[in-house]
């Protein structure tokens, strides 16, 4: 049992450092104030904790560890933008604070997942996130999202090109405009709604994103904690302050409003389903597979191309009931996703349908990007996936 819980002390660390060496490297770069505000959340959020059990630790060492990984993550963000701006270099500084910030996290990995008794196993699966669990998280998005999303009010404008293509579409949509037939963008048409919706809210600015990037990064991090708290005791809550400082300020966030950030909370939802169905060791209720299928839905109307994680996530509940052979389980897994999926592209389809732009659809939203997206760029498939990632 030791052995085990050794192997996976080891295997998350270097699961923890191999995302360290992928987030470090250039980008542009939040700023100093973003290193000030994690310190005072991390300070804010975990100062509560269980009462420890005798000859346990509480939760302070842990909390001060992870804030100062924190720090350090926007540190080096902020050394890198100074860089850009030709003051100093901060690729250097930028390693050593990695460095420091992996030696903060390894020791938590390993304290977290070491060896817990039987009673701490069930105590792990009775926690529940309150009231002020919610709270705090939410708080902890619209503080990362607010600095780190150029949608967010403290920027003067938005610059990022994406954001303002997306949000024209948006805009033109609000106005009757048909979306590949009369406007042309090759995203998903979940995610230009979002942006016509947050027209309604403001026409001159990003605010209405503003506040989309911070429910959806609020719904990423609450579900990434129910899905901790069903293998780990509460302490390991502490995860999700350098989970989202890592997230949001990753390269491939550049500036906020992207269509992978709101497939996040998405993605979070079928994870924490089936890994709660796993520690439950049962199979998904019908409302689940429901709910899997809307989810997955959205997903394929906002990227396509990021269905593909439920192809690998389904490969468990698939063989584990064909494994038991129940049929009956089989017909309510294909017929309530299958509803799901429905009930999301029905209408998708209705819209393209009723303003004769079915052809468009398939032409701007699958053909284009399937066979023409890439076609200019001479270089192979393993070095546009890590251009993509960088």
């Amino acid at each position: 049992m030791k052995t085990a819980s050794v192997t996976i002390s080891a295997a998350v660390g270097c699961a923890a450092a191999v995302f360290m060496s992928l987030y470090f490297a250039p980008t542009i770069a939040a700023s100093l104030p973003m290193t000030a505000a994690v310190l005072s959340m991390g300070a804010a959020l975990f100062r509560r904790s269980r009462d420890p059990a005798p000859g346990e630790r509480g939760n302070s060492l842990f909390s001060a560890l992870f804030a100062a990984a924190a720090a350090a993550i926007f540190a080096h963000r902020f050394l890198d933008g100074l860089r850009d701006g030709g003051s100093i270099s901060g690729t250097a500084a930028g390693y050593a604070l990695g460095l420091v910030a992996a030696i903060a996290v390894l020791p938590f990995f390993y304290q977290s997942f070491s060896l817990y008794s039987e009673k701490d196993v069930r105590s792990a699966e009775a926690e529940h996130l309150t009231a002020a669990d919610y709270a705090a998280l939410t708080a902890a998005a619209a503080v990362v999202i607010t600095i780190c999303s150029k949608s967010s009010p403290i920027y003067p404008f938005n610059d990022w090109a994406d954001s303002n293509c997306y949000f024209t579409v948006g805009k033109a949509m609000a106005h009757g405009k048909v979306l590949y037939r009369d406007i042309y963008e090759q995203k998903g048409i979940l995610l230009y709604l979002l942006h016509t919706a947050a027209y309604a809210v403001s026409a001159r600015s990003f605010l209405g994103m503003w506040l989309w990037e911070i429910a959806a990064a609020a719904a990423f991090l609450i579900l990434s904690a129910k899905t901790l708290l069903l293998w780990a005791p509460r302490k390991v809550l502490a995860l999700l302050l350098p989970v989202a400082a890592l997230t949001y300020t990753l390269p491939c966030f550049v500036f906020g409003d992207l269509a992978e950030e709101f497939c996040l909370p998405l993605l979070a939802y079928a994870l924490y389903t089936g890994m709660r169905s796993f520690r439950e060791d049962r199979t998904l209720s019908r409302g689940e597979w429901f709910r899997i299928g809307i989810t997955s839905a959205c997903v394929l109307w906002i990227k396509y191309s990021m269905v593909a994680f439920y192809l690998g996530w389904v490969l468990v509940p698939v063989y584990t009931v064909l494994r038991h052979r129940d049929g009956r389980a089989l017909g309510q897994m294909i017929g309530c996703t299958a509803a799901g999926v429905l009930a999301v592209t029905v209408p998708v389809i209705a819209y393209f349908a009723c303003h004769h732009a079915l052809g468009d659809l398939y032409t701007g939203y699958f053909y284009n990007n399937i066979f023409l997206y890439y076609r200019s760029e001479n270089t192979s498939l393993l070095v546009r996936s890590m251009r993509n990632l960088f």
